[in-house]
């Protein structure tokens, strides 16, 4: 007894045939039971289902509304992420691309797209708070754009040090509190000028090499005698010997 092996393109009834839920199968045929689709259509309906409980709708914007830009996908020259600003600006709406894009009017030294998702947008609301003078505007912090991101305007560096062979200094930072103050590596600093003013009136500080401060060198070595080793010995005034005597050799 033995079983005539199916050829391609034979039909296997799978269920009979009378059935909805089932249709014919053929292994070369291409196509699948019914019943699982519907079952996969299903579980898509539900899931859909309930992420939109979870989804809320869209913010709308109009042209000149003020907005913040998320700065997630903005790489910031910062020496720590983690305290870097969420969202930089304000900017102001120049119009809706589509029903989730926006466009936004740039400064001209931003060298970035100004198309953004409608997630890394958030309303701008003007503070409460009155001004220090009639009419004052609330100023953004200045930023500029460099070709591989983001860096921040010096108003003034305060201090350098060395830590771990490496020269930093103690920025702070234009339109940013002194609780912002933080310390950058001195290849971060852009603007050569600020370093030069910075070393002209504190040439005591850390510099690089070459100004300021020349490196601390070491003391003279010790003489061969105390180490052993040879060296120039050189005779206390009141000696025996001189540096041009010599001890006649021993005769045997």
């Amino acid at each position: 007894m033995y079983l005539r092996p199916r050829h391609r393109g034979q039909v296997l009834q799978v269920m009979p045939s009378n059935s909805p839920a089932w249709t014919t199968h053929s292994p070369g045929s291409g196509r699948v039971p019914l019943q699982p689709c519907l079952q996969l259509q299903r579980a898509l309906r539900r899931r859909r289902t309930t992420a939109d409980l979870r989804r809320s709708q869209a913010p709308e914007y109009q042209p000149g509304q003020k907005v913040w830009l998320s700065t997630r996908d903005i790489k910031l020259r910062l020496p720590c992420r983690k305290l870097s600003p969420r969202f930089i600006a304000p900017f102001t709406i120049v119009r809706q691309v589509n029903p989730v894009t926006y466009c936004i009017q740039l400064p001209p030294e931003y060298k970035i797209h100004p198309v953004f998702h409608v997630s890394l947008l958030k309303p701008h609301h003007p503070s409460v708070l009155p001004s220090t003078e009639p009419g004052e505007a609330e100023e953004p912090p200045l930023l500029l754009l460099v070709d591989d991101g983001t860096a921040y305007l010096v108003k003034e560096i305060l201090d350098s040090r060395r830590r771990g062979g490496r020269l930093e200094y103690l920025v702070d930072w234009e339109g940013y509190g002194p609780e912002e103050r933080s310390w950058v590596p001195i290849n971060d600093i852009l603007d050569p000028g600020l370093l030069e003013d910075f070393h002209a009136n504190h040439p005591g500080q850390p510099a690089p090499r070459g100004r300021g401060r020349p490196p601390r060198r070491r003391g003279p070595r010790s003489s061969g005698v105390d180490r052993g080793g040879g060296g120039n010995v050189t005779d206390t005034p009141g000696s025996a010997r001189t540096q041009s005597q010599r001890t006649p050799s021993p005769k045997f």
